[in-house]
């Protein structure tokens, strides 16, 4: 009592279909585009065409002052400041 292999195949494309639109469909909106044109994901040579041109597109956080980056990194080297702090609050003797 097997699945038809029209099913799988049929199930199996679509699912495919999604986990190439979905991204595709998310960048595009995030560059200011339309989400249709991640349909262009799926025609052969066209989903080349559309990587090179979501690539060379001026996006629209590029536009905007990118101030989510900072407060990260300053956080990222927080870290590393506390971590040297710690180390000389218990006396290991520093590096020659």
């Amino acid at each position: 009592m097997g699945l038809d292999e029209g099913v799988v195949l049929a199930v199996t494309a679509l699912m495919a279909a999604a986990a190439i639109i979905w991204p595709a469909a998310r960048i595009s909106r995030r560059t200011g585009h339309s989400p249709w044109l991640a349909l262009a994901a799926l025609i052969p040579l066209a989903n080349i065409a559309l990587l090179w041109f979501l690539a060379l597109s001026p996006w629209q956080a590029d536009q905007t002052e990118n101030r989510v980056a900072l407060p990260s990194l300053r956080s990222f080297l927080a870290v590393f400041r506390s971590m040297r702090e710690r180390i000389q609050l218990i006396g290991l003797p520093p590096k020659p």
